[in-house]
């Protein structure tokens, strides 16, 4: 499935109004207040989701990137 299906699947399913994709070929669009981008990585074959989650807490920051590296590449 090519992420514009995917996309009006998504959109259609939850009730909106269709999110056209810009000029590079991402989808914009609010989630909670919250600015989320969709958008086909790699050869295509993958999509990734990006958004801004809030800042990193002022103590303990290494346990809160060796997760994100680690979720990003679970299983090595």
């Amino acid at each position: 499935m090519e992420l514009d299906e995917l996309m009006k699947a998504f959109d259609a399913d939850i009730g909106i109004e269709s999110v056209p994709a810009d000029e590079d070929g991402a989808y914009h669009m609010k989630i909670d207040k919250i600015d989320v981008m969709v958008m086909t990585v790699g050869a295509g074959t993958k999509c990734a989701m990006f958004a801004e989650i809030g800042d990193p807490p002022s103590e303990s920051r290494e346990i809160l990137y060796r997760a994100l590296l680690e979720s990003m590449a679970p299983g090595e």
